[in-house]
């Protein structure tokens, strides 16, 4: 029976559900404040129903009362990732409360609930945002204390057991630590296994023997338990001083990076600066011999130099003109997806919500007209305007914006030679633009906006461009991306020596 316990632990890894690709509430920061938003309406739904139906009024009002009592984040800039959870969390209980009390009677609020508005949050977003959490945590080295002030047992206990599942032993240590200091007598056989495998896990017989025990006072009938403490028993005295814990980064790194991009991914979004310029770094302002720019010239940060020229373009845009970019994006914002295989579709790398504005909006051609002026590429063939938002965990891991091998059979207008990211917003932590093989990140700035090229010559991609979206850890990060194609702009490697010192070929 000893031998067989590490089947016995492991089928323990089975209890959470994975978050799903197509999970979309949790992917926006825009999404958690119109849930909110929601939430108040549901309520008032609740109160009409009450009105007309007499057989559950007091449940139903109790549930309107407590919806009604919540706590109103701040605003959207300054979501944290408590806040984040805590709003999705009690909306989608409340939810499931509130389908337990309806009866069969054919009402409005009864029509909402059968048709589930897409807004509303189930299984999946708490999935999603228990991911988002922990890649927080392993991100930024944050302790669970640090993100979740909160103590109350059940949420720890299942931030802890997704941590468990993803294998990330020294993480649900953190989590189920907490928990088991916040359980109840009858709480505290829920939490005692788990920590007590992790614990194991990570070298700490000692201290899976001693949880273990204290579970065994706990059910002394159980032979399972039993068995383990046999084991551990053993094993304590094998084992030598076990190493400090480690996070298992595997779950934020889908792509199959090296160890030392994602290493350098997290250093640069934790604000580090690793690139080492060959010549000192310099700002300037630049007309790009435009006269419309004589008056009002560009402001340019230089963040890398030569071959891997990066640029931050300071002001490029208004805040009224960042303002109305959200607008027009907020209201056809959908869960974004990325080519995998060969399709595109929702996927875990990516968490964030887009939305395609077509030239034709006046915002758009404003952007799109001034991308043109200050970059001298013909936009003729460019990728619509897209706007990005992302939520508190809201992230891209590191990728390439070219596509390689795909340019021959799927583009046309050939590759993605340069990309203008403009930031929209503040963020109010984390959500660092970085480039781990460059040694370089920007950081969100509304109206700034990072401009870099993708391509070292036609058709060929720039390993160096391998970039990411870093966490948002606070608030809420807006960004309008332009990709920029090939076709039309043949003569674009002399322009940008000429004019904007990208110093692109020998």
């Amino acid at each position: 029976a000893v031998r067989a316990l590490s089947l016995v632990l492991l089928a323990l890894a089975a209890i959470c559900v994975a978050p799903t690709a197509g999970s979309d509430v949790f992917a926006s920061a825009s999404n958690i404040y119109k849930l909110f938003k929601l939430e108040k309406s549901l309520a008032g739904n609740i109160r009409s129903y009450v009105e007309h139906q007499q057989g559950i009024l007091r449940q139903l009002l109790e549930l309107a009362a407590e919806m009604e009592a919540a706590k109103e984040p701040i605003s959207e800039t300054h979501q944290s990732a408590e806040d984040s959870y805590t709003i999705l969390r009690r909306t989608t209980d409340n939810v499931k409360r509130l389908e337990g009390l309806l009866g069969s009677h054919y009402t409005d609020l009864e029509v909402f609930m059968n048709n589930r508005h897409s807004m509303t949050p189930d299984d999946a977003d708490l999935a999603g945002t228990a991911a988002s959490m922990l890649r927080l945590q392993r991100t930024y080295n944050r302790t669970s204390e640090q993100l979740f002030r909160s103590n109350n047992f059940r949420d720890l206990l299942f931030f802890g057991k997704h941590a468990y599942t993803q294998a990330d032993y020294a993480t649900a240590i953190d989590w189920f630590s907490r928990a088991l200091a916040a359980a109840t007598p009858a709480q505290e056989e829920e939490v005692l296994d788990y920590l007590a495998y992790s614990q194991y896990k990570v070298g700490r017989v000692d201290e899976a023997l001693f949880l273990s025990k204290r579970l065994l006072d706990l059910q002394p009938t159980n032979s399972r338990v039993a068995d383990n403490v046999a084991f551990y028993e053993v094993a304590v005295q094998s084992f030598s001083s076990p190493p400090p814990p480690a996070a298992n980064y595997s779950q934020d790194n889908l792509l199959g990076h090296t160890e030392e991009e994602m290493d350098n991914f997290r250093a640069l979004c934790q604000g580090d600066v690793l690139y080492e310029p060959p010549v000192p770094l310099f700002c300037e302002f630049r007309t790009y011999n435009d006269p419309r720019l004589l008056l009002k010239p560009a402001r340019v940060e230089h963040l890398s130099l030569g071959h891997e020229n990066l640029q931050l373009l300071r002001d490029f845009a208004t805040a009224s003109e960042c303002e109305a970019l959200q607008a027009e994006g907020g209201r056809r914002l959908e869960r974004s997806v990325a080519f995998t295989g060969d399709k595109f579709t929702a996927a875990n790398f990516r968490i964030s919500t887009v939305a395609w504005l077509n030239p034709d909006v006046s915002i758009a051609k404003t952007i799109n007209d001034r991308i043109s002026q200050w970059t001298h590429l013909d936009l003729e063939t460019a990728e619509q305007l897209q706007v990005s938002n992302y939520g508190v965990g809201g992230h891209y891991e590191p990728h390439f914006d070219f596509h390689g091998e795909r340019r021959n059979k799927d583009l046309p207008d050939g590759d993605r030679l340069a990309t203008f990211m403009l930031y929209l917003s503040d963020v109010a932590e984390g959500g660092a633009t970085a480039f781990p093989r460059l040694g370089t990140r920007s950081f969100p700035a509304r109206g700034d906006a990072a401009f870099w090229v993708n391509l070292v010559d036609e058709g060929v991609g720039n390993p160096i461009t391998l970039h990411g979206a870093c966490p948002v850890l606070a608030g809420s990060k807006w960004v309008a991306n332009k990709w920029i194609h090939e076709a039309g702009n043949d003569g674009f490697h002399e322009i940008a020596e000429a004019y904007l010192d990208l110093s692109l070929g020998e």
